[in-house]
């Protein structure tokens, strides 16, 4: 299935166009603090607390989750760690052209949160 279907070139080929795109949805929205991946599996670092001090002792949804759901309204699943700031990207290796550019609009409407003070105090924080 692998070599019939060129999955491997495939990934080569996508992984290009998520480092691109990836890459320029970063640069749009400062809650952004880093872009990491390979192929076809990403990962993005929000601004925001350290995780390593993080307690989880609050009921107030992580700043990763509300991209989520962000995202999940606009029709794509992101997956996070349960920490608060990091989102993950991994598609299907079968994803098409479409599918893929839906799911980076969904980040990209997902990272457009509106402006609360804890998005405020997270892009302050690490801009400081």
């Amino acid at each position: 299935m692998v070599a019939r279907e060129k999955l491997l070139e495939r990934t080569a080929q996508l992984e290009l166009v998520m480092k691109r795109r990836l890459g320029e949805i970063a640069a749009r929205h400062p809650l952004v603090a880093r872009v990491d991946g390979r192929g076809l599996h990403w990962t993005i670092e929000l601004h925001g607390p350290d995780w390593r001090n993080w307690q989880a002792d609050t009921l107030e949804p992580t700043l990763a989750s509300r991209v989520a759901e962000r995202a999940l309204q606009a029709g794509a699943l992101i997956g996070t760690s349960g920490e608060q700031t990091s989102l993950f990207l991994a598609p299907a290796l079968i994803i098409s052209d479409s599918e893929l550019e839906t799911l980076l609009a969904a980040l990209d409407y997902g990272l457009d949160l509106p402006h609360s003070a804890a998005v405020e105090q997270c892009i302050k924080g690490a801009i400081a």
